[in-house]
């Protein structure tokens, strides 16, 4: 299904569709897009890849239990409201097969991934939310945030797996991180908060991870001198 440069003047809701594939490339929304269940529980299925590069939505984006059974773009989008990714009211959790990238998009609300099932890269490079970004009981290969500027909190909670964490050149405003949930390479190389939860497991987590670059650390030491620690 093709949407590329598509005008909505409302609401855009898709309910337990089954695609190919789905493009929504320039494509403009003035209200909110949706991709839910429909009434007997079905969800949206999106067997190819999924492109809604340079999308503009006026309210919120959400996929609730959605299936993206291959790649899903963002890039470039600009999204007024939040953006979620979670489980729909029968708790089929939404998941994503392919890479999710996210490179360059705007978020003026939260973005939120709630139970959701990455099995390959979530990518942020250059993007720039306004609000929080939250990632709660996910899995996640890869997190990669390169010079992404998150406003708010970062937050990653207890029961989140991710294998590797990259937030090189990212700029924070509360790194709110359980640390645990990090198997893989932490690199912070370049990355800039303005406060950190906890951050003597972060000092540990960086030593038992041997990270070697500098510069981590001597932000952490400077962040703690003016906290007056």
């Amino acid at each position: 299904a093709k949407f590329n440069g598509i005008y909505v003047g409302g609401q855009a809701c898709f309910l337990g569709i089954s695609l190919k594939e789905i493009f929504f490339d320039g494509a403009e929304i003035k209200g909110d897009l949706f991709f839910w269940p429909d009434d007997k529980g079905n969800p949206c299925i999106i067997e190819g890849q999924a492109k809604f590069n340079g999308i503009y939505v006026g309210g919120q984006a959400g996929f609730l239990g959605t299936s993206f059974m291959n790649k899903m773009f963002f890039d470039e989008a600009e999204i007024k409201g939040g953006l979620f990714f979670g489980p729909d009211d029968r708790g089929n959790p939404c998941s994503i097969e392919g890479e999710a990238r996210f490179h360059g998009a705007h978020i003026g609300g939260q973005v939120n991934f709630k139970r959701v099932l990455f099995k390959e890269e979530v990518l942020f490079q250059g993007t720039h939310v306004d609000g929080e970004v939250i990632v709660i009981g996910t899995e996640i290969p890869k997190f990669m945030a390169v010079g992404a500027r998150f406003s708010k909190t970062l937050e990653i909670n207890s029961g989140t797996k991710i294998v590797d964490l990259v937030l090189k050149d990212a700029k924070v405003g509360t790194l709110n991180i359980d640390w645990g949930s990090i198997s893989g390479k932490l690199e912070l190389m370049g990355c800039e908060y303005g406060s950190v939860e906890d951050k003597e497991k972060l000092l540990e987590i960086l030593l038992a991870k041997r990270v070697r670059e500098r510069q981590p650390y001597e932000f952490l030491e400077d962040y703690s001198r003016q906290i007056g620690e």
